[in-house]
């Protein structure tokens, strides 16, 4: 990866200025400092005074500057530069043929035919330079889309210049095009008898994978790497078809061995940077980036890609120190709210509502910063803030299942249970919802002992996730509860304990379960294990009572349902009956 760097228009002039050794006032070169503001009578816009010292220049200058500019990665510049050039030396053929060279690179067809046109029919032209001509005359053809007629210009050009080199790659890209890749296999292979390159073994490994045939394309690669053992596409193709095929070392070795020799090829490291994060090796990634960001000094697609893996490695103050440096060079709504999140993750929820209420709406994270802030509110026991939040999400994106969920959430715990219905049965038709959200809605049912309908939320749950601990143990439970498919209800209820088999609340679900089929024994066993996990849950101590005095042990069960009385159970008038008159 290469940073490019954008210079002022005039420090450029400045450069041609001084490199002609001659003074400022002479040359016609307009110096401004970037804030200073214009006068009158003088040009008033960059690109104004850009041509005026383009006008002035020499043509050796310009062609200078057009390299220069060539090297900066300003293409636009260095073509404007050769215009300039040539418009000034009509004579000036190898800097006219490298503009034409530019115009098509840019897809700027109607400049580059002028120009081809304007060469064509000079009199000044070597043999040589007549053949480069013609070869751009099949580009501009196929530039502007006349693949037939490009094919035919190559044709009646290779019969005269049959090994020339650039005439047959030209023609493989057609016949690529034209999805003849027979025959642009067998043009390569003539090409290649003729001149083996590393372009021609590029062009072949492309074609060999689309046709899927990978063997061959790696050891096209593999040639390619050997005549050109600086360049790293050959490497970067070899890494992702190992990584296709599995093969996970070769792909990293190739990348690996390329950096040993070439430790500054930002590509390789960028590649294994992101193969490490595919392969969650986000320790080893974070090294890697780090050390692209010390080459680069601060490339913001390189700090972005570093502060999100901190963020997944939970490392939140790295998170925070990263997409605050991100945000001082290039600022941008995601980075804040990576920010915010990460300073949320820290606690520092001050801040990071602060950070989520700038954030503009209709940006990509905007509504999920507004989740957040429904979050934040909710945690800050405002919960109808929270829900009117929701409610404005819901009202202008109804695809937003992530805020039904929540918002139902809220209501369940709000034990506005008939709200947490009404509020999502519009939901109800779209085949895949938030698990979340059916959990929800079967707490609600529960509540109501609509058992039917518990039951066919948490069996879409299961549909989709097989092992969804959570459902499978409020399946079973449901199921117990009823005295129904007991022998289906402890199967679930165990499935869910291979997921948390320390699961307090599980085990009592089971028990339940083993109680409802008449095992008591082994259900006061169960229920033991259970409390041992969670000690102050009323409903547990009031099943643990249910199950002793169904083993005959009322004196135990009396003491349980009077614990659960002081763990503030929801019926203690219930437990009351239960300690005076037993089970009924």
């Amino acid at each position: 990866m290469q940073k490019t760097k954008i210079k002022h228009p005039h420090h450029l002039s400045l450069l041609i200025c001084l490199a002609a050794g001659i003074a400022l006032l002479s040359s016609g070169c307009a110096v401004q400092s970037p804030g200073s503001q214009s006068q009158p009578g003088h040009a008033d816009n960059k690109t104004a005074v850009n041509h005026m010292a383009m006008a002035d220049m020499e043509p050796g200058f310009l062609f200078l500057a057009s390299q220069n500019a060539l090297k900066e990665g300003q293409p636009e510049l260095a073509i404007k530069l050769l215009e300039a050039l040539v418009q000034k030396d009509a004579s000036a053929i190898q800097p006219h043929f490298q503009l034409v060279q530019l115009l098509l690179e840019q897809n700027q067809f109607k400049k580059a035919g002028s120009h081809i046109q304007s060469l064509n029919e000079s009199e000044k032209l070597t043999p040589e330079q007549r053949k480069q001509v013609e070869l751009m005359q099949a580009r501009l053809s196929f530039g502007l889309g006349k693949a037939d007629a490009a094919l035919k210009q190559l044709d009646r050009f290779l019969s005269r210049h049959p090994n020339s080199t650039p005439a047959l790659e030209l023609k493989i890209q057609i016949l690529n095009q034209q999805k003849k890749p027979d025959e642009a296999i067998r043009v390569i292979k003539h090409a290649i008898r003729l001149q083996d390159t590393p372009r021609l073994r590029l062009l072949q490994a492309q074609l060999l994978l689309q046709q899927k045939q990978e063997t061959g394309a790696k050891l096209a690669l593999l040639r390619m790497k050997d005549l050109a053992p600086d360049d790293d596409i050959p490497i970067l193709m070899l890494s992702q078809l190992a990584q296709q095929e599995k093969k996970l070392d070769e792909a990293e070795n190739y990348l690996r061995d390329f950096l040993e020799e070439h430790p500054d090829a930002l590509r390789i490291s960028n590649a294994l940077g992101r193969m490490l994060v595919k392969e969650n090796r986000l320790v080893e990634a974070i090294l890697i980036y780090r050390e692209i960001d010390a080459k680069t000094g601060g490339e913001p697609s390189v700090l972005q890609a570093l502060g999100l893996l901190y963020y997944q490695h939970k490392d939140f103050n790295q998170a925070i120190e990263t997409f605050r440096k991100l945000i001082a060079l290039q600022a941008s709504d995601e980075a804040s709210f990576y920010l915010a999140n990460s300073l949320e993750a820290t606690k520092h929820y001050k801040q990071a509502r602060s950070i989520y209420d700038s954030i503009a709406a209709g940006s990509s994270p905007y509504n999920e910063a507004q989740l957040r802030l429904a979050g934040l509110d909710a945690m800050d026991n405002a919960p109808e803030k929270a829900a009117r939040r929701l409610k404005q999400i819901i009202q202008k994106h109804p695809d937003q299942l992530i805020a039904y969920a929540m918002l139902s959430s809220i209501r369940i715990a709000q034990k506005e249970y008939q709200k947490a219905l009404d509020e999502t049965d519009n939901t109800l038709a779209i085949s895949k919802l938030p698990p979340q959200l059916l959990f929800n809605r079967a707490v609600a049912f529960d509540h109501f002992k609509n058992y039917a309908q518990v039951e066919s939320m948490l069996k879409r749950i299961i549909e989709h996730d097989s092992k969804h601990s959570d459902a499978l143990n409020f399946l079973g439970y449901t199921y117990a509860v009823q005295g129904i498919r007991l022998d289906e209800a402890e199967s679930l209820i165990q499935r869910a304990l291979t997921q948390k088999p320390d699961d307090g609340y599980y085990l009592d679900s089971l028990a339940w379960a083993q109680y409802k089929k008449g095992q008591f024994k082994k259900a006061i066993t169960t229920q033991k294990n259970a409390l041992e996990k969670i000690k102050d849950d009323p409903v547990m101590h009031e099943h643990m009572g249910d199950m002793l005095w169904a083993n005959n042990q009322q004196e135990e069960a009396r003491k349980q349902w009077q614990q659960a009385i002081k763990l503030k159970h929801e019926s203690p008038k219930m437990l009351r009956r239960k300690i005076d008159r037993g089970l009924p």
